[in-house]
């Protein structure tokens, strides 16, 4: 535009100017309608491997991502499911100790620990670890810590870190319970499926409840030994005790295991007696503690066995159970209205050598501090001469842990 355009040639060009600017800097600023939105389109693969395709299911955290030989990785994830009415599997809280197992079937809010592996190609299941029922929905999330190489810690409630399960993550399996209260620290190793509740330095073992097939039940008992899946109570020396013997050597020890409605016990003695001024004999007690109205209230059940197969009741009403006699050993089953919920246990073999007095008394622990039960269904079976206790294998991916 030289100095001879006209005044309205010069104006018109000016305008050109203007809309090729305003086209240029709305193409700059505006997203294309063609370009994919990244954010709105990813998807985190490690939540469509642990939620499938459930639709209410969000991913909390993921955690402990551990090299495996293959190059692939074992990921430890946390998913929410929001609220059910059920929970499809018993929540943490019933399968622990003094916990009321009866509650699965109240709302909840459900959480599941999943165990991943991911590799260049896919991310996939390899077992559900646990199934988590909460009702608080303003509840801390549950945290996973990595405890050491191919192990996690599980924490339900990290708010106040009582309960706490340890994981091995090649295989699949949990290790270690873990539940503080009151001062009172129980634990229970799976492996061994042993337990024990310690406080102020003074531990007590811990009662197994578990589910046993009719055969045990109709008489299988009478030549299958307890073994490893009971309760044992030797008062052994302080480095290997397994409750308390008091008065002279204890010569003694006994079995203890809960199955449906019976309790089965199992004692060996050096010499049994059964006939004099006192006789050997069990003394076995368990109630239920209410805190309102503040006294004990409830229902409780107290018994004494003597070797010969007597059994006497608080109202002093006697009857005879079968006793299966074997070497050095007594075997019993006691149906009763045992305590299932939380409650207390007092179980005393009162020792008599001579028929007079009593050498030793061999108890479970002191009476402030009850052997815990613990729910363990399902875990052990008869095997030749005693029952064997059978580690949880992952049959179903979609079923946890827990047994």
């Amino acid at each position: 535009m030289g100095g001879g355009d006209p005044p309205i040639a010069v104006a018109a060009a000016r305008v050109r100017v203007t809309l090729a600017l305003f086209v240029t800097c709305a193409a700059c600023t505006r997203p294309s309608a063609s370009a994919p939105d990244a954010s709105a389109s990813y998807v985190d693969p490690v939540q469509v491997a642990a939620c499938g395709d459930r639709t209410s299911c969000r991913l909390e955290s993921q955690h402990a991502e551990l090299r495996t030989g293959d190059g692939s990785r074992s990921i430890v994830a946390i998913v929410s499911l929001g609220r059910a009415e059920a929970n499809p599997h018993p929540p943490l809280r019933a399968n622990w100790l003094l916990m009321d197992r009866d509650r699965g079937d109240l709302a909840c809010n459900l959480r599941e620990l999943w165990l991943l592996r991911s590799n260049e190609h896919a991310t996939e299941r390899v077992q559900l670890l646990a199934s988590d029922c909460t009702r608080d929905i303003h509840e801390q999330p549950p945290e996973v810590v990595d405890v050491s190489p191919g192990r996690v810690r599980y924490i339900p409630e990290p708010s106040d870190g009582l309960h706490s399960l340890d994981f091995m993550l090649d295989p699949p399996a949990l290790m270690l319970e873990t539940h503080v209260s009151g001062g009172r620290t129980f634990t229970w190793i799976w492996p061994r499926f042993r337990g024990q509740v310690c406080a102020g330095g003074v531990c007590v073992p811990g009662l197994p409840d578990v589910d046993l097939d009719e055969n045990f039940a109709r008489g299988e008992w009478k030549t299958t030994s307890l073994g490893e899946c009971s309760m044992l109570v030797d008062g052994a020396p302080a480095e290997t005790s397994q409750g308390f013997a008091s008065g002279g050597k204890a010569t003694a020890a006994m079995r203890l295991l809960l199955s449906g409605e019976t309790l089965y016990v199992e004692v060996t003695d050096d010499v049994f007696v059964t006939d004099g001024k006192v006789v050997d004999t069990l003394d076995i007690g368990s109630w239920v503690t209410y805190a309102m109205p503040a006294e004990r209230t409830g229902y409780q059940e107290h018994q004494r066995l003597r070797m010969d197969g007597q059994l006497i009741d608080d109202a002093g009403k006697n009857r005879k159970v079968d006793v299966a006699i074997g070497p050095g050993t007594r075997r019993f089953a006691l149906p009763g209205r045992w305590v299932k919920n939380p409650g207390e246990w007092e179980v005393t073999y009162e020792d008599t050598d001579d028929g007079r007095t009593y050498a030793s008394k061999l108890s479970t622990g002191p009476h402030e501090m009850p052997p815990p039960l613990f729910w363990a269904p399902g875990a052990c079976v008869a095997e030749g001469p005693s029952l064997r206790f059978v580690p949880a294998q992952a049959k179903d991916p979609r079923a946890p842990l827990i047994p």
